[in-house]
């Protein structure tokens, strides 16, 4: 046999045993009941019909026109929310309160890097003043109080902690409406970093994100929640606050707690509601034995 031959057959039997042994892994992960390729779950409704107006808050000036073809692709979703809002009153008592509120949602995809401030306003020319630090949002849970629904036995209080739910509000076009918070609620949290802008202006920009019915603060417990092998369901979306007008971190997180306090239950209107995935209820044409 040639030395060229003998490479080829080393070649052939090199790729076979790589094709055996990615199939014995293919089996093995199959025996464990580990769901590997994510289902995708559809919104109940577009971020963008997130209501203008809250008791608080209102839309300031026009939301900005729909995305470049192309940037939508490099974002990975067309269900997308960019608004500005300002505090109702704020700009006539000369203390105007703004902040820019950028929604994304994701779904059936088991290998997607979320976009965040880090990189994206990095890469359009901003500078980072200081790193990134998770900052406690002071959410003011006696408006979402235990779900009565709930049973202990069904979602362990060690595993989800108390779960919540809360009413849009009355300048809700559906006011009064019951909606489910996510798990973690108490403990929610935004990543907040600070930018300077190519003019030298400076921002802080927070967000959190919302992982199977989780409210988690990085990239990394979104691919723990997200893509959990338990699940056949992947979906995520992104909360994140923009503000020029805060001068710290904390200051950002008071904003955002001040405004989710309002409007909360009407983002979590336009993601699935993780407990009726669990009971095979969402989407509305899952089979019934169709396991979340």
């Amino acid at each position: 046999m040639t030395p060229s031959a003998a490479l080829a057959l080393t070649r052939v039997g090199a790729v076979a045993t790589l094709a055996l042994a990615a199939a014995a892994l293919h089996a093995a992960i199959a025996a464990t009941g580990a769901h590997v390729r994510k289902l995708a779950l559809p919104a109940p409704a577009p971020l963008r019909t997130i209501p203008a107006r809250s008791e608080s808050w209102e839309r300031f000036g026009a939301d900005p026109p729909p995305m470049p073809a192309e940037i939508v692709e490099t974002l990975g979703t067309e269900n997308y929310l960019t608004r500005r809002y300002i505090r109702v009153g704020s700009a006539r008592a000369g203390r105007p309160e703004v902040f820019e509120l950028h929604c994304t949602y994701f779904t059936g995809m088991a290998d997607t890097v979320p976009h965040v401030p880090e990189t994206c306003f990095v890469g359009g020319g901003m500078r980072v003043l200081r790193q990134s630090v998770v900052v406690p949002v002071p959410i003011d849970l006696s408006r979402f109080p235990p779900d009565p629904t709930i049973d202990p036995d069904e979602f362990d209080p060690d595993e989800f902690g108390v779960i919540r739910r809360g009413r849009t509000g009355p300048a809700s076009p559906t006011p009064g409406v019951r909606v489910r918070m996510p798990f973690g609620l108490e403990n929610l949290a935004l990543r907040v970093t600070e930018f300077q802008t190519p003019e030298g202006d400076r921002l802080f920009a927070g967000y959190f994100f919302l992982a199977n019915g989780w409210a988690v603060s990085d990239a990394i417990q979104v691919r723990l929640r997200a893509f959990d092998l338990t699940t056949d369901y992947a979906y995520y979306g992104k909360v994140q606050f923009t503000s020029p007008l805060v001068g710290s971190p904390e200051e950002l997180a008071d904003l955002a707690a001040d405004f989710l306090n309002e409007m909360l239950p009407e983002i979590m209107l336009r993601v699935p509601d993780w407990v009726e995935v669990a009971r095979g209820r969402y989407p509305p044409d899952r089979p019934p034995s169709d396991p979340a």
